[in-house]
């Protein structure tokens, strides 16, 4: 399903596996925003919403994230989380460039 963010651009429908990481601290010094830290170098800035809500306490851990990508007037990538599941740490496959 896609539709119109908030940008006006076309939102897409993605599944992305990475890792939980933070990207905003309250004057306390808590985390109150994190993103998923993809594969090929890409973060995906979650909604501070229920389900962002959720991933908070899921903070450093591996994730797959079922949701709408949008893009923001300066190029950050958020997604508004539909679902997400935990992936256990030995179920996740690296590729090593130039390795057999």
């Amino acid at each position: 399903m896609e539709g119109v963010g908030e940008t006006g651009m076309r939102d897409h429908l993605v599944t992305i596996t990475g890792v939980v990481i933070p990207i905003e601290w309250s004057d306390d010094h808590q985390v109150s925003g994190v993103a998923v830290a993809g594969w090929g170098e890409t973060d995906y800035l979650i909604r501070n919403d229920d389900m962002g809500k959720e991933l908070l306490k899921l903070l450093h851990g591996q994730v797959r994230v079922m949701g709408e990508v949008t893009m923001d007037e300066e190029g950050r990538n958020w997604i508004y989380v539909r679902s997400f599941q935990i992936v256990p740490s030995n179920s996740v496959v690296h590729v090593n460039e130039g390795q057999p």
